[in-house]
């Protein structure tokens, strides 16, 4: 039986004084009464249960005498049954056809009535007056309400709340699978966009001119405009959408995308100023020239990707995955394209493939354009700083700007440090690089794409519980997926390098370079995965400090750490991916440290047992996935098909390894995949 702790008073009075009936017991009560009727079907989208609901907890919160309480909602029950026609059941986007305003003079709640649609929408403002939980009374039934159906009964559930919830986490689960879905195809094409640079370029100067060359723009974008995507801008457009102002919230937003426009136009233009002095502080001598000419035809690109990125988290706000989630596989399959095509051991080869990827880039924006014109609506062009609104997004929007930079700084910091190794040692890292990102960027990206307005929306309304749990659940299916991956890679590190990037007359000892450099990049797909996650998190509270503060205190780990073991110790090349884990690995701690502190209610519960269970069964997996690769050298010589289907083979063997262990050992997310499994199959 659905309890209603702070409405069971209130209910057994209404129903006792408008029905006449003698005292019954609650469950007589609830079998037929109007009231009954009206609480049980308030997801059914009617004005008219949505204002008997929010009239009557804010009739409480004010202290109200049972007899005012009874006098207002008799006096709406007469006036909204004089008229039924005239207030048809409004779509979830609208306000009631009432607001909820405070009588200055008397002090008591007022109810009006507010005729025609377009009246509604303007002045469809409820009180501000908290509620029992601190909570400010919702404007409108948005669409995230419509999705989480949040209660709004001071605390207590409604009598759908669990078919609700589980709703909820279907939709969670589906918005996720399509953007992985769409992250799979993306980081596949991406992934092939690597394997050419070395065929394409030669193992030499042009390679890694190529792979230096998108440095500088790649900083630009990510600390002009990158990081507030995720941090402020789409928590910031959520959390309005959720409170039924979306006009005002895109008075701050038009403003922002205004001043990032000017700033990232002038920055591209220094760009192509500096560009040379630049380059000479990160590349080797001998590649200086080749890759400034590079980034002098990627420097446009970054106004372009900005564009189609404010597009991206507009559409996400807005919770349109599906919309967003191929769009990346496209600007990558112009980007192979463009080296397949454009490309060659040249300095006309390199500058020709950097102006295909800018036409991508270009192409990219107005796809994602042409999908968000309808939220894209209320867009006004505006340099008013003064704006209050403004000045709140973009003391959110700071702070993030800078911490998202921050890992782009360190690929800056470590490529300064492969001065002291062979020429083509550039090249070969980021071959390492893209790798370890392929499962973390599909797995933990995914997840963290869709957690993230989820847990603005939640963050919102001051949902504590329902954030630690959407938390919970978002680092349990994320981990879930990273950490076999990360084993497995270690494990079959060289078998993967020399299957993914061994073509054409690439040569042995740049596998096995590539390979080296992985070993230790495998481990951070781990700790980054809870890193990605945690930022999000610090995101969607508006918390923007916290991320900055630990990723300044990382980069100084990397720096300290690639210093002292690329000039000291004999690690080689493997010491930039060991500083890059060390450093991920702080950040990881200090990210979860921070949250359980500045948010108790709210933390990631449960991960113990969880990770126990998980890590012990991708160990065993990785074993297995080890062993087996024992026989490859008897399997040898082999073609290129064969290779990648006795790795492919191998990877099977030890991904099912794993699910049945942890479906052996209960754990929720192996049972949910089996499930999907078995219905897939009948």
């Amino acid at each position: 039986m659905t309890e209603f702790k702070y409405l069971r008073p209130l209910i057994e009075v209404l129903d006792q004084a408008m029905s006449g009936a003698i005292q019954r017991t609650e469950e007589e009560i609830w079998a037929d009464s109007a009231d009954r009727r009206d609480f049980g079907t308030f997801h059914d989208r009617s004005p008219k249960r949505h204002y008997r609901i929010t009239s009557l907890r804010d009739s409480i919160n004010e202290g109200y005498s049972w007899k005012d309480v009874l006098a207002e909602t008799e006096e709406y029950r007469r006036e909204y049954n004089r008229t039924p026609e005239r207030y048809p059941a409004l779509p979830l986007t609208e306000p009631p056809p009432f607001r909820r305003v405070i009588d200055p003079k008397t002090g008591r709640i007022a109810s009006t009535f507010i005729q025609g649609r377009k009246a509604r929408l303007r002045t469809g403002e409820l009180s501000e007056r908290r509620d029992l939980r601190g909570r400010t009374t919702a404007t409108t039934l948005t669409g995230g309400e419509a999705r989480d159906r949040a209660t709004i009964l001071s605390g207590e559930p409604t009598s759908t709340k669990g078919r609700e919830s589980e709703r909820g986490k279907r939709n969670i689960t589906r918005n996720t699978a399509i953007v992985m879905l769409g992250l799979i195809l993306s980081k596949l094409i991406g992934q092939l966009r690597e394997i050419l640079v070395i065929p394409t370029f030669g193992e030499g100067r042009f390679s890694e001119a190529f792979v230096q060359g998108f440095l500088l723009p790649d900083l630009i974008y990510q600390l002009l405009i990158g990081g507030s995507i995720q941090a402020a801008i789409i928590p910031w457009l959520s959390g309005a959408l959720r409170k039924g102002e979306e006009r005002k919230g895109w008075r701050a937003l038009s403003i922002f995308i205004t001043f990032a426009g000017l700033i990232t136009f002038t920055a591209v233009v220094l760009g192509e100023i500096l560009a040379g002095s630049l380059m000479s502080m990160i590349a080797h001598p001998e590649a200086v020239a080749y890759a400034t000419g590079v980034a002098r035809m990627l420097f446009p690109q970054v106004i372009f990707m900005m564009l189609a990125a404010l597009s991206m988290g507009i559409l996400n706000a807005h919770q349109r995955f599906t919309a967003t989630a191929f769009a990346p596989a496209l600007y990558n399959l112009g980007v192979v394209l463009s080296i397949a095509l454009l490309g060659g051991p040249s300095a006309t080869g390199l500058n020709m493939a950097a102006l295909g990827v800018t036409l991508s880039a270009l192409g990219y924006f107005l796809w994602q354009a042409a999908i968000a014109r309808h939220e894209l609506r209320y867009f006004r062009p505006s340099l008013d700083w003064r704006d209050p609104g403004f000045r709140s997004l973009l003391a959110i929007a700071l702070p993030t700007l800078i911490s998202a930079s921050i890992p782009q700084v360190n690929t800056i910091v470590i490529n300064a440090f492969m001065k002291v190794f062979p020429e083509g040692t550039p090249a070969f890292h980021r071959n390492a690089v893209v790798t370890w990102h392929l499962p973390w960027g599909i797995f933990a990206v995914a997840v963290s794409k869709v957690m993230l307005p989820q847990l603005s929306e939640l963050d919102a309304v001051g949902d504590d519980r329902r954030s630690s749990i959407l938390l919970s659940d978002s680092l349990r299916r994320a981990l879930y997926l990273t950490i076999p991956s990360g084993l497995f890679f270690f494990a079959a590190r060289f078998d993967v390098a020399q299957g993914i990037f061994q073509w054409g007359k690439v040569s042995d000892n740049a596998i096995k370079s590539i390979a080296v450099i992985l070993s230790f990049y495998c481990f951070a797909i781990i700790t980054h995965t809870v890193v990605n996650l945690m930022n999000n998190a610090f995101y969607a509270a508006n918390l923007t400090k916290v991320p900055l503060i630990a990723g300044l205190a990382s980069l100084l780990i990397t720096g300290i750490g690639g210093y002292i073991l690329t000039q000291h110790t004999a690690m080689g090349p493997s010491s930039l991916s060991f500083s890059f884990l060390m450093s991920s690995f702080a950040l990881m701690l200090i990210l979860l440290s921070a949250y359980k502190h500045y948010f108790p209610q709210r933390r990631p519960r449960n991960l113990s047992v969880f990770l126990l269970k998980a890590g012990g069964s991708a160990a065993v997996s990785a074993v297995i996935l080890y062993l087996f690769g024992l026989l490859t050298p008897l399997l040898s010589p082999m073609s290129k098909l064969v290779q990648l289907i006795w790795l492919a083979l191998r990877f099977v063997l030890a991904a099912l390894v794993y699910i049945l262990l942890t479906n052996r050992l209960d754990l929720p997310e192996s049972r949910n995949l089996m499930k999907k499994l078995r219905m897939q199959r009948d």
